[in-house]
């Protein structure tokens, strides 16, 4: 269960895979294009560049309100970096995100209207960006079913790194951590109002 670290060249590929299975396990309402660009985006933040990390570092919403104020396929880009930024976030580090006291629902909000925005811009093919303003929150879940699947991938197979999959789960409930769990030889079991 290492496939994590065999990653290699085809970070697409990897990406696609784990994108769609989380979809269909998820039921996220997407099109082919939808996943595609999402399958894209986390394909990106792999080799994030030097734009795309200070973004992450700074006030989303000064973000966003600096992107309305551009101009041209300026402002596009912009929006659509803050569209990018937030569903990343959002999805891949929503248990980090919510740790820290940040409203998802804020956070996520800000997400769908600079996506929204991003579509606006456009005279043409906007349908891309007004299906992940309009599915925001769905993409994000399904961002975070893919966090979940890295994460029970990558988890080192020693004691502690069975007990960090274990934690998580318990916060979780995720589904990939109960299988990489089960691949361990440890039945996860799920109580009444509380996960053991």
């Amino acid at each position: 269960m290492t496939s994590a670290f065999h990653v290699g060249a085809n970070v697409d590929g990897f990406f696609r895979e784990i994108v769609e299975s989380a979809a269909e396990q998820e039921s996220v309402e997407s099109t082919d294009l939808g996943l595609a660009y999402v399958t894209s985006l986390l394909a990106s933040y792999v080799r994030l560049s030097s734009e795309d990390r200070a973004l992450l570092g700074e006030s989303l919403t000064l973000a966003l309100h600096r992107a309305v104020g551009a101009s041209g396929a300026e402002r596009f880009e912009r929006l659509r970096s803050v569209g990018d930024a937030v569903l990343y976030a959002s999805g891949f580090f929503a248990e980090h995100l919510s740790a820290r006291g940040v409203s998802l629902p804020y956070v996520r909000g800000l997400g769908a209207r600079a996506y929204g925005l991003a579509a606006g811009t456009l005279t043409g093919a906007r349908d891309l960006f007004q299906e992940l303003a309009d599915r925001f929150d769905n993409y994000a879940r399904l961002l975070g079913a893919v966090s979940d699947t890295v994460a029970a991938t990558s988890a080192a197979s020693t004691p502690a790194g069975t007990l960090r999959l274990y934690e998580r789960w318990m916060r979780t409930g995720s589904p990939a951590a109960a299988d990489a769990l089960i691949e361990r030889g440890l039945l996860p079991v799920a109580s009444k109002g509380t996960l053991h």
